[in-house]
């Protein structure tokens, strides 16, 4: 299993050993047998251990599986070679890293968005239908000098 902080990896069909410089969640939907399949990944960009930048990095999962190599842009050739950013959030209840596609708004008691929180989280806030503690115009400071 690969880290942000792993170093001395080494890459199946590459000589040397390798340290990791960049991490990303990335995905990717190939159509397999006529149905689109959504490939999920945590990237990790690799520089040579020996040779540093004077050769092409390579790209590879959390399971050190060669994902791209030849790469000299860093996560942009893994962009141009059909694979996308995810972009991650932390849920403001459990504090879990979740996909911002799997994440949803709560309400408060006058139907505004109130906190971004993972799916689980949602359910148990908006039990009694509103997140947050019920408020009136009255809870609220209007004075001018406020």
């Amino acid at each position: 299993m690969i880290t942000r902080s792993s170093d001395h990896i080494e890459v199946e069909g590459h000589i040397g050993t390798w340290y990791v410089i960049d991490s990303g969640v990335f995905e990717l939907t190939p159509d397999e047998a006529g149905k689109p399949v959504t490939i999920r990944a945590t990237c990790f960009l690799l520089e040579h251990e020996e040779y540093g930048d004077e050769v092409a990095n390579v790209i590879v999962d959390q399971d050190g599986k060669l994902l791209l190599e030849d790469v000299y842009n860093g996560f942009d050739d893994l962009e141009e070679a059909g694979w996308s950013e995810v972009q991650i959030c932390k849920c403001a209840i459990c504090e879990g890293d979740f996909p911002r596609d799997e994440m949803i708004f709560t309400k408060d008691c006058h139907g505004i968005p109130f906190r971004l929180v993972c799916l689980p989280c949602y359910e148990r806030a908006m039990e009694k239908g509103y997140d947050g503690e019920y408020y009136t115009e009255a809870d609220e400071c209007l004075d001018e000098d406020y």
